[in-house]
C-alpha cells in the first residue's frame, strides 16, 4: 500500500514526522510506503490547494499504480481520489472519506475537530473543546501526537484519518481476495 502526501513540500522537513507515523500504521503482512507528488501546493489548507493538487495527486497515482495493491491519499479534503479511482483499477482511498465512514456507528456524542482548530489550539484547550464527546474525530492527518494525548484520556474513541484509511484499504483488500 503506498500513502500518497498530495504536496510539493520537500521530503527532509517531513520525512522524521512521516517515518514516526508509518511506524504506527504498519501492520503485519501489510507494507506501507509514502511517497508525495512533488508537485503543486506546498500544503493543504484550503479548498483551492485541494483544487491545485488534484492533477498532481492523480499523476502520482497512475505512476504508482502498477507497482501497488492501494493507494491512500493523506488529506482529508480528499484530491484526486475521485479522478483517480476513474484510471486505476486498485482501491483508492481519501483520508477524509475514510474517517468519516469510520466515525459513522460511532459512540455519541461525536465531536469532529477540524484542521483548522486542530492547528489553532493548543493541547489543553483541545481537551476542552472535546469534553463531553464520546467520539472524537481528527479533522486532520498528520496529528499523531494529538491522537495519543487524546486516547490517553481513557475516557474517549479517537478517530485518526490515515488509520481509518489503511483499515479501509485492508478491508477491500480481504474481500478482493
Amino acid at each position: 500500500m503506498v500513502i500518497v502526501g498530495p504536496t510539493s513540500a520537500p521530503w527532509a522537513e517531513f520525512a522524521e514526522s512521516i517515518e514516526d507515523d508509518l511506524s504506527h500504521l504498519r501492520r503485519p503482512g501489510l507494507e506501507v510506503v509514502y511517497v508525495t507528488t512533488g508537485a503543486g501546493p506546498r500544503s493543504i489548507r484550503s479548498h483551492e490547494d485541494e483544487v491545485a493538487a488534484i492533477p498532481h495527486v492523480v499523476d502520482a497515482v497512475r505512476r504508482i499504480a502498477d507497482s501497488c495493491d492501494a493507494v491512500v491519499v493523506d488529506c482529508t479534503g480528499d484530491p484526486g481520489v475521485a479522478e483517480a479511482r476513474l484510471i486505476v483499477g486498485i482501491p483508492v482511498v481519501g483520508a477524509g472519506e475514510a474517517v468519516r465512514r469510520a466515525a459513522e456507528g460511532a459512540p455519541e456524542p461525536v465531536r469532529f475537530v477540524s484542521g483548522e482548530e486542530l492547528r489553532a489550539a493548543d493541547f489543553a484547550e483541545l481537551q476542552r473543546l472535546v469534553d463531553g464527546a464520546a467520539t472524537v474525530v481528527v479533522g486532520a492527518t498528520g496529528q499523531r501526537k494529538v491522537v495519543e494525548g487524546l486516547r490517553a484520556r481513557g475516557d474517549i474513541m479517537v478517530i485518526e484519518p490515515l488509520e481509518a484509511a489503511i483499515n479501509q484499504c485492508a478491508e477491500l483488500l480481504s474481500c478482493a481476495e
